[in-house]
């Protein structure tokens, strides 16, 4: 019965992400549509930040939370970042950390640019977070960003491109989703 039961709950932990996929996709192609940006790069990019974990956070420094420090590696710090931002709507910029945040890993400065009143919370949500992310890669695009320098949306608005692992990886999740969205 037991082993009957871990299945059970397998097949329904498979459909719920089948469905989150699902949903995310449906997302992604609205928000790439309403920016005229390519969804398969957005998908892409995705993938490449967060492996499409809308509760991702990366803090990218040392920072102090509560009076404790944590280095930007440790999931404790990470965890309470989050927590923070989430339960009492932290302003993760007051304590001098300008964290990237949800699906596409977007910093609150940037997303800002485009969705000026946004706060750190909403960037958890899936939609407002693709939102921000299509409007930095229609921006990034309009001043000459291709898929082959793609990597200036990981290093922000900085159109000098660099990270060429980060690039590679982009352009391979590109390749697997390019059947994703219709034409």
């Amino acid at each position: 019965m037991a082993v009957a039961q871990t299945a059970n709950t397998a097949e329904k932990a498979e459909r719920q992400g089948f469905r989150f996929q699902q949903a995310v996709d449906r997302l992604i192609f609205e928000e790439a549509k309403r920016q005229g940006v390519d969804p398969v790069i957005l998908k892409a990019i995705v993938a490449k930040e967060s492996s499409f974990n809308p509760e991702a956070i990366n803090p990218e420094k040392t920072f102090a939370l509560q009076g404790v420090t944590y280095s930007p590696v440790n999931p404790q710090g990470r965890r309470a970042l989050r927590r923070a931002i989430l339960a009492e709507n932290l302003n993760p910029l007051s304590i001098r950390v300008n964290p990237s945040i949800g699906l596409a890993q977007v910093r609150l400065t940037i997303a800002r640019a485009f969705l000026p009143d946004v706060t750190a919370r909403e960037l958890f949500d899936p939609r407002t977070n693709l939102r921000a992310s299509a409007s930095l890669l229609r921006q990034l695009f309009d001043n000459g960003i291709t898929l082959d320098t793609i990597d200036a949306y990981n290093v922000g608005q900085d159109l000098q491109p660099r990270n060429l692992p980060y690039r590679d990886a982009v352009k391979q999740f590109a390749r697997e989703f390019q059947n994703d969205f219709p034409r």
